[in-house]
């Protein structure tokens, strides 16, 4: 007789859920990962956590050290027997081997003197800011004059406050310096008298005006009409300022010691803060438009 029949027990089968099966993977991904970064050498670990090296700075050049403003500032003598000279000679073959005596002697000088002035006025005169001083050029320009010296007897220069010009004369035995509207358009010049006229600047103006010359200024009025301009009486209260075709006043006389002790554009600058308000009424009358 024989047993029932032997039969192997068979395996349960499981199906593994596809969330469950990527979840696995990328825990076993992370694994990797910690097994990876575990194995770097120690020297990259170490650079890693150290902060890259700072390049040294590269080294400013050292400033060059320069005379001070207010040491070349000055008009030596030398400098006006030089141009004294010149005014006698004029030659080319004298000046030529020169030129760099004038640039050193004169030409630089008046610059650096303009260079105080503008520092002076920049709490009066804000353009002054934005504006940089300027010489002339020494050879005359000779095609429509019947002198034909190839030089100026003098050294001339200009610095901008605004509308008006500061200009520091040169020349011979004197240094004089002025303040004004020396050149204006026709348009400037025409808004200037209709201001002289029909506001009261005119009157005002007037009034600044003679009482600096009072003080030693002088109004500059070598290009003045004759006779009173078109549309004008010459009975009008402000004809003086109608005839002018600019407005500028020379200042006072500056002392002969100031030329050369690093005062000079101290003391011009004072002559044209004490004008400023001659200064603005002249340039609000050059700038009028009607209303």
């Amino acid at each position: 007789m024989t047993g029932p029949a032997h039969t192997k027990p068979t395996k349960k089968l499981t199906r593994k859920t596809p969330l469950k099966t990527a979840a696995k993977k990328s825990a076993a991904k992370k694994t990797a990962a910690k097994k990876s970064a575990a194995k770097k050498p120690a020297a990259l670990k170490t650079a890693a956590k150290k902060p890259a090296a700072k390049k040294p700075a590269a080294k400013k050049p050292a400033a060059k050290k320069t005379a001070t403003t207010s040491a070349r500032g000055v008009i030596t003598p030398e400098a006006m027997a030089f141009i004294g000279e010149l005014a006698t000679q004029q030659r080319r073959e004298w000046f030529e081997p020169r030129k760099a005596e004038l640039t050193r002697l004169l030409q630089q000088p008046v610059l650096a003197v303009l260079h105080d002035v503008g520092a002076a006025l920049l709490d009066v005169f804000a353009a002054v800011e934005d504006a940089k001083p300027k010489v002339f050029r020494i050879y005359r320009d000779v095609r429509f004059s019947k002198d034909k010296s190839p030089y100026k007897d003098h050294v001339g220069g200009t610095l901008a406050v605004g509308l008006s010009v500061v200009y520091l004369h040169v020349g011979g035995d004197d240094i004089f310096a002025a303040v004004g509207v020396y050149d204006p358009s026709a348009g400037q010049l025409q808004a200037f008298r209709a201001a002289v006229d029909a506001t009261d600047i005119g009157p005002r103006l007037l009034k600044e005006t003679e009482g600096l010359q009072q003080r030693g200024y002088e109004l500059l009025s070598s290009d003045a009409l004759v006779r009173a301009p078109a549309g004008f009486t010459p009975s009008h209260p402000c004809i003086r300022l109608l005839r002018l075709k600019g407005w500028a006043l020379k200042l006072p006389p500056i002392p002969v010691a100031a030329r050369a002790n690093g005062s000079l554009g101290a003391v011009i600058a004072r002559g044209v803060i004490d004008a400023e308000r001659a200064i603005a009424l002249a340039e609000r009358a050059f700038s009028h438009r009607p209303s």
